[in-house]
Parts: C-alpha cells; sequence; structure tokens
C-alpha cells in the first residue's frame, strides 16, 4: 500500500470518527467516567487524620535550614490533615522561598513531593510544585522529574475542560515516560490521552490509549481495571456494539462490588444488557441505579435512571410501567430545565405509542422531535428519529414521507455505523490482536530461553554437586583407608610388640630355667658333699637344701606370671569366662603352654612331672571341652 493511499484511509477513519464522536453521550444519560490519572486504587493508605497547626509549624519553619526545610515540606504534604486548606496555604506561602535557589533543590525529595501531591486532590499547592518543576527541570538528565508534574496539571485543566492544555502536558507526560522503568506513568499517560480524545469526539483512538492502559495496570489496582473497563463499555455501546460492550461490563463485575459502583456505571451496564437482551441483569442494575438516586438525593441522576428504566420496560412489554417511569423523568427535566432529556423521552414515548399501535400519538411526539432536533448535533438521535419516522409513516400508509425518512435513516446510519466504521474498528482489533499475538510468542520465546537457561544451570549445578560429592566421598575413601592403615600399623605394631614381649618372656622363662638347673645340679653335687662330711653336719646342710628348693619354684612362678599377665592382660579373664573352675595352677599351664613351652619344661617350672602336666592337661581340655580332633596347644594359642 502507497504512502498516499495510507494517508487517505487515515483521513478517512478521521473524518467518519469525528462524525461518530458528535454523538452527545449525556444525551442518552451515559455519563463517561473520567479517569483523571487512574490511581483510585485500592491500595489506600489508612492514615489517622490530625489538625496542621499552621503558627508552629511557621515558626519552626522558619529557623530550619534550606535541606530541613525540604523535609519538612515532604513530612506535610505525606500527612493526612483534617484542615487541609490550612495545609494549602501554609505550602503556597512558604514554598516559592525554596524555588529561588534551584540548583540546590533535593531532587529526589521534589520528586517524592510531587508523586505525593498528585495522589491527593488537585491543591494550589500541586499545582505551584508542578509548574515549578516543569520551569526548571527540562533537561534530558531531569526529565524523570517531570512526569508526575505534567500528569497534576493534565489532570487539572481536564476538570476545566481546556484540552489545549491537556494535550500540552500529556507530551510532556509522554516523553518523561521513558526515563521511568515504572508502568504507573504509562498507565497515567494512556488515561489522560484517552479521556483528552474522548471529549473530542475520537472515540476510536481513544479506546486504543484505553486498551493500552488497561494492559499495563496491577493485578491487583481493581478498581482502576473497573474504570477502564467502563470507559470501554461505553464506548463499544456508543459505537453499537453491545455484545463487545458486555465483554467490559462482565469483566467490571469482577472487579468491584455492586455497592461501588457509580449511578453512570450502573446505568451504562443496564443499557449493555439491555441491548444483549440479557433483560434480568439489566433491570438489576436499573434498579441499584434508582435506589442510589435516591439516596444520593441528585435529580440529574435520577432522571437519567428514571429514562433508562421507562425505556427498558418499553422493551420488555411493561408500557404502563414505562410510562410511569417517563413521566417521572420528564417532571424533573422540566424543574431543571433539561430539555434535551425530555427530547429523549419523547423519542422513547414515540417509539412506546408506535408499539401499542396508537399512531396518532406517535405522530405527535415525533412532530414535537422534529421542531427540537435541529437545536442538537446529535447523529445517533436523528438516526433514531429518521428510523422510528419510517416505520411510523409506513404503518400509516404515508410512503412517500415512509421513502424519504427511509432514505435519511439508511444515509447517516451506513454514514456512522455501516461497513467503513466496522471495517476501522476490524482493522485496528486485529492489529491489536496481531500485536499481543507477537508479544506473547516474544514472551513465549523468551519464557523458553529462560528456561532453556535454567535447565542448563540445573544441568549444571548438578553437575557440580556430583563433582562435589565424588570428592567429597573420594576424600572421605581415602581418609577412611589412612585411618584403617594406621589402625592396621598400630594392629601390627602391637602384634610385634607382643611377639617380642612373648619372645622376651619365653627367653626370661628359658633363662630361669637354665639358672634353676643349674641349680639343681649344684644342689645335688652338694648333697654328694654332704654325705662325705661328718653325719654332724648333715642336718644343717639339709636345712640349707630344703630352703633352697622351697624357693626356687615359688619366686620363678610368681615372677612369670607377673610378666605374662603384663603382656597378656586379658588371657585369664577369656579363659575363667570359658571354662569358671579352672584351678590357679591349671590357669598357669594354660599360660605356660600359650608360650609354647614344651611339656618337660613345663614340669621342671612347675616342679611337676612330665606326667602329672599330662594330666592336668587333660584335665584342661575337659573343662574346656574340647573336642578329640581339637588339638589343646592350638587352641591356647589362638585364645
Amino acid at each position: 500500500m502507497s504512502n498516499e493511499s495510507k494517508s487517505l484511509i487515515h483521513s478517512m477513519k478521521n473524518n467518519l470518527l469525528k462524525r461518530i464522536a458528535a454523538i452527545d453521550i449525556i444525551s442518552y444519560f451515559i455519563v463517561f467516567i473520567f479517569l483523571f490519572g487512574c490511581e483510585n486504587s485500592n491500595e489506600h493508605k489508612t492514615i489517622q487524620k490530625t489538625t496542621f497547626d499552621p503558627i508552629f509549624t511557621q515558626q519552626q519553619f522558619e529557623s530550619k535550614s534550606t535541606n530541613e526545610k525540604w523535609e519538612t515540606i515532604l513530612e506535610i504534604v505525606s500527612t493526612k490533615y483534617s484542615n487541609q486548606d490550612q495545609v494549602d496555604a501554609f505550602l503556597v506561602k512558604n514554598s516559592p522561598s525554596l524555588f529561588s535557589d534551584g540548583k540546590n533543590v533535593p531532587k529526589n525529595i521534589l520528586n517524592e513531593i510531587n508523586t505525593t501531591l498528585y495522589d491527593t486532590e488537585v491543591s494550589q499547592a500541586a499545582l505551584l510544585f508542578a509548574a515549578f518543576t516543569l520551569k526548571h527541570f527540562n533537561s534530558d538528565q531531569t526529565l524523570y522529574l517531570q512526569g508526575f508534574a505534567a500528569a497534576t496539571l493534565s489532570n487539572h485543566y481536564q476538570v476545566l475542560k481546556l484540552y489545549d492544555n491537556v494535550n500540552k502536558y500529556n507530551l510532556i507526560l509522554k516523553r518523561a515516560i521513558q526515563f521511568d522503568t515504572s508502568d504507573r506513568l504509562k498507565v497515567i499517560y494512556f488515561t489522560n490521552n484517552a479521556n483528552a480524545l474522548k471529549e473530542k469526539g475520537f472515540l476510536f483512538e481513544s479506546a486504543v490509549n484505553y486498551r493500552k492502559a488497561l494492559g499495563l495496570i496491577d493485578p491487583i489496582d481493581s478498581l482502576t481495571q473497573f474504570t477502564l473497563n467502563t470507559n470501554l463499555a461505553s464506548i463499544y455501546y456508543e459505537l453499537n456494539y453491545p455484545d463487545k460492550a458486555k465483554v467490559f461490563i462482565d469483566s467490571a463485575t469482577t472487579l468491584v462490588a455492586l455497592t461501588l459502583w457509580s449511578i453512570e456505571s450502573l446505568n451504562l451496564a443496564g443499557l449493555v444488557f439491555s441491548k444483549t437482551t440479557d433483560f434480568d441483569k439489566a433491570e438489576d442494575f436499573f434498579s441499584q441505579a434508582i435506589n442510589v438516586s435516591l439516596q444520593d438525593g441528585n435529580p440529574f441522576h435520577l432522571a437519567q435512571s428514571y429514562a433508562n428504566f421507562a425505556n427498558f420496560n418499553r422493551k420488555i412489554k411493561k408500557y404502563s410501567t414505562a410510562f410511569q417511569y417517563m413521566a417521572k423523568s420528564d417532571s424533573i427535566c422540566r424543574e431543571l430545565q433539561l430539555d434535551f432529556g425530555i427530547l429523549i423521552n419523547r423519542i422513547n414515548r414515540a417509539e412506546l405509542y408506535y408499539e401499542l399501535k396508537n399512531f396518532q400519538k406517535a405522530q405527535l411526539e415525533l412532530v414535537q422531535v422534529e421542531k427540537d432536533l435541529p437545536q442538537y448535533n446529535n447523529p445517533k438521535l436523528q438516526i433514531d428519529y429518521y428510523e422510528l419516522s419510517y416505520r411510523l409513516y409506513d404503518a400509516i400508509g404515508n410512503s412517500q414521507l415512509a421513502n424519504s425518512m427511509f432514505r435519511a435513516y439508511t444515509e447517516k446510519k451506513e454514514q456512522y455505523f455501516g461497513d467503513l466504521p466496522r471495517s476501522i474498528i476490524a482493522e485496528w482489533e486485529l492489529a491489536s490482536k496481531n500485536e499481543k499475538s507477537i508479544q506473547d510468542s516474544t514472551k513465549f520465546k523468551l519464557h523458553k530461553e529462560q528456561q532453556s537457561k535454567e535447565k542448563y544451570i540445573i544441568i549444571l549445578v548438578s553437575a557440580l554437586l556430583l563433582l562435589a560429592f565424588l570428592l567429597f566421598y573420594l576424600i572421605r575413601n581415602r581418609k577412611n583407608i589412612l585411618e584403617r592403615e594406621k589402625i592396621n600399623k598400630e594392629k601390627q605394631l602391637i602384634k610385634f610388640d607382643l611377639e617380642l614381649k612373648s619372645k622376651q618372656l619365653v627367653s626370661e622363662s628359658l633363662k630361669s630355667i637354665t639358672i634353676q638347673n643349674t641349680k639343681e645340679e649344684l644342689l645335688h653335687q652338694l648333697e654328694e658333699v654332704i654325705q662325705e662330711l661328718p653325719k654332724i653336719h648333715h642336718t644343717k646342710f639339709q636345712q640349707i637344701i630344703h630352703n633352697l628348693k622351697l624357693n626356687r619354684t615359688s619366686s620363678l612362678l610368681s615372677e612369670f606370671e607377673a610378666r605374662f599377665t603384663g603382656v597378656y592382660e586379658q588371657y585369664y579373664d577369656k579363659l575363667k569366662t570359658i571354662a569358671p573352675d579352672l584351678t590357679p595352677h591349671e590357669l598357669r599351664i594354660c599360660a605356660l603352654m600359650r608360650l609354647n613351652i614344651p611339656t618337660k619344661e613345663i614340669a621342671i617350672l612347675t616342679n611337676r612331672t612330665t606326667g602329672t602336666v599330662d594330666n592336668t592337661r587333660s584335665t584342661i581340655r575337659k573343662k574346656l571341652k574340647l573336642e578329640d580332633e581339637t588339638n589343646l596347644q592350638d587352641y591356647l594359642l589362638k585364645l
């Protein structure tokens, strides 16, 4: 498509939408809900209201340094006071002195002040700080400070309906959001832009901006979501897309309790559900709108609600109720001099008479409508008037007027609600869906990439953990091996030491036996010598020999047992555990056998004959309950 073709289509769109926007929405008792800043969030801070003391604060303020004064201003604007007018007066009086030194303004505090003042009702102080910020901080480095300042002024001029100024500050806000990473300012910008476009009649562009704002709203901010949904529902309703309007109304019902809905929202919901033939819901919303209007005591809202409810009852064929509520609405409109409301009621009443086939009264109503209609540039009313007129004149047989009205009706309808408007909206929605599809695709790709990265990270971490586990296992295993080797070495050393001590003990025992044998030989020689001495000396020498024989065995065995228990500490305990009835002599024989001492030497050491030692060995076998094939010597060596 060429640039000229695109430009032509864009021009046609704008011209067409301007004509559509000429519909006087208030005439159909749908008051658009202006969302100044979209910040009526559910996250209100509950602050205890206190009374502001201007005299005391002024005295304290004058004695503070410049930086302390800025901090005091921030503290004041962040506190909820019951006498807010005096707070505003204090701020207006003292703030200009702080602005004189623009270079030393603490930017972070100034930004917090503008943000806080934006969240409150528009005041002179808020406008003062906003204007100061925009004047002194307009460089690229300080554009982030202008966001909430521009938003405050944009909201202010929306209230005054000075939309050229609104556009001016929206442009500043648009530049500022490039330097703010949060979505909050973007929501404010798109919402304020949508409000301004809607007021100028650019419903299509307004809907686009509302949709963008809706896409950025924090999911927990249900009140702002509700407002944007009802705004979009009202636009689609006016563009004769009731099904699409119903989608947004249904969404709104899930966000805010019905008791918190405004009268305008309740009436809008009633109109949408009535248009989509969901009459039970429509009746509920209209009834709620009437009840709230009566409670508020607002006659304008009550006239709107009565008129909407009357037209609803006409649609569901409750004609007497419809007449009753039209009369109530007319009464209030006359009292308030709302001629436009009376005009709408006339059209609705003419429709009602037409359905009752009272064509004469319907014609009388339309004659008056024809007189009053040129006063208002309202294409929607014109379409309804021409449609009802051609049906009425056709019913009464005036084909000429019927044809004329039908041509006017089809021309107006095609102009405002024909294929071109539908194609424009369809084109935009398709583009919106494509954009969302691209965004979803991008998000999906990013998500997959993130999952892939996470997968690789998990694999890497798992590998590192496995490696760490293997290292830990190897280190621990190596440690266990070293400990086992150490224990084995210690056991080996103990074994070697035991063997050494055993050898020493055996050696000492054999040495003792040798000595004992030598003694025995000497004693034998001594006895022979004594035989050669006179008998008078025999008695004396025999006593000496006897004493030598007694001391030899007991001292030797005592020394042996002392050395043996020092080497084999638990040997006797093990034997006593197995055979508790072993005698000390038998235990001694077991100890000598443990040292692998032959029977003959055991006999010498114990001063026994070899036969006696053999008998003792047999007794020990029985007490140990050994099998015949078990060698006693081997058994004692392994014990």
